[in-house]
């Protein structure tokens, strides 16, 4: 069997063809996969920036059912700091938790200075067998200011506890955090 002219550029016709189909879906398949990746590039944080951090962080369970994000809060007087809280509810029902400042002390002072540090959080209702996270913001105190106890700024580290309490009372967890003022 001869090939003819004819032939001969039909064939040709189809290996350009060929040619031009592999680059077309070359593209198309380099293109579709940047278009995933990006997809999921930005679902990641559009999931991040959806999830509180301090739910993300934080992970209390029945046996350690208190956590916090940091155990040492350092800040300038006057400054609002804050940090993240995780309490886990191991009761048989729901109860609704307010997180305080219960004590704190310092080596130098004699008696509790928990009025010193002003702080603002959220109560929840946390389910049975479940956990909640809470923001804590403490306000570093200031000296001289006559609302808090005076001459309250030194230098030296406080002590203070952190408590979660049920408004029934029945349910109580705390932790130390250690708060120093500078300047």
């Amino acid at each position: 069997m001869r090939m003819t002219d004819g032939d001969r550029s039909a064939a040709m016709q189809l290996g350009i063809s060929t040619v031009v189909i592999l680059v077309i879906a070359m593209v198309m398949i380099g293109a579709g996969i940047s278009f995933i990746r990006t997809i999921f590039s930005s679902g990641e944080q559009v999931v991040v920036e959806s999830v509180p951090s301090e739910d993300l962080t934080l992970n209390p369970t029945s046996e350690n059912p208190f956590e916090m994000s940091q155990g040492q809060l350092e800040g300038r007087s006057g400054e609002s700091k804050s940090f993240q809280v995780g309490v886990y509810n191991s009761e048989t029902s729901s109860v609704s938790v307010n997180l305080t400042v219960d004590e704190c002390r310092s080596p130098g002072i004699s008696g509790n200075l928990k009025d010193a540090f002003d702080t603002a959080t959220t109560s929840r209702t946390i389910d049975s067998s479940s956990s909640a996270g809470f923001k804590v913001i403490v306000e570093m105190p200031e000296a001289g200011d006559s609302t808090k106890i005076t001459n309250v700024v030194d230098d030296s580290p406080y002590l203070c506890k952190i408590t979660a309490t049920a408004t029934d009372g029945e349910f109580s967890r705390s932790r130390d955090i250690t708060m120093s003022v500078i300047g």
